[in-house]
């Protein structure tokens, strides 16, 4: 295939993806910055908060359903078995 065809397809690839992507902006979150943000320190230890500032909604087909795929910029989780002895 031509290099021309092989990039159109992946721009439409990407835009088709890029449509069905929604950003869901919060506000009035507990830290300041996104992610981890010290709450308070003491002499007795430190106070972490977690806040998220976007959350990313996109639309997947999966075996043929209609799903949700959820995720928070900067944050990854992989999907690996944890092995248990």
């Amino acid at each position: 295939m031509p290099k021309n065809i092989i990039i159109c397809i992946l721009l439409l690839v990407t835009a088709v993806f890029a449509v069905s992507s929604e950003v869901v902006t919060y506000t009035n979150n507990w830290g300041r910055h996104p992610m981890f943000n010290i709450a308070s320190e003491t002499d007795a230890g430190i106070e972490i908060v977690f806040s998220i500032h976007q959350m990313v909604v996109e639309e997947m087909d999966i075996d043929g359903q209609p799903m949700k795929s959820y995720g928070i910029p900067g944050i990854f989780l992989p999907n690996d078995k944890v092995l248990r002895i």
